[in-house]
């Protein structure tokens, strides 16, 4: 079986993934190690662009998490939108007023979120009862 379905198959039923003969602490291990290399190799190389400290990456994530918000959880189209929108309201509200760029972002975010609560591509769910 290929490991990105045995992901999958572990992440939904870990019970389900043994009856079908998935060796779920083996694939819990290996999607532990492939997730901290990727984190590791993340900070390795953002580390000489900016202090390394403990908090390093709260920026930066909390712009990834903003960017997956405004676009939409549930698409990951709306996902990429979000930080190519969120960039370029950046870079643009840098070239005017500099010290209004992080606090543009965050207005967006409320603005859509508001205005859109699902994202911009994301879909609504709705639960009939």
């Amino acid at each position: 079986m290929k490991i990105g379905k045995a992901v999958r198959a572990v992440a939904q039923s870990g019970s389900a993934a043994t009856l079908m003969g998935i060796n779920v602490t083996a694939i819990v291990v290996l999607a532990f190690v492939i997730s901290s290399s990727l984190a590791g190799l993340a900070g390795l190389l953002i580390a000489p662009i900016t202090t390394a400290s403990v908090f390093m990456g709260m920026t930066l994530a909390l712009k990834a998490f903003s960017s997956a918000i405004l676009g939409g959880l549930t698409s990951p189209r709306g996902c990429m939108l979000g930080g190519f929108l969120l960039g370029l309201m950046e870079a643009l509200v840098g070239l005017w007023q500099a010290e209004l760029r992080e606090i543009s972002i965050f207005m967006l975010i409320i603005v859509v979120l508001v205005v859109r609560p699902q994202g911009l591509l994301g879909q609504k769910i709705v639960e009939k009862v």
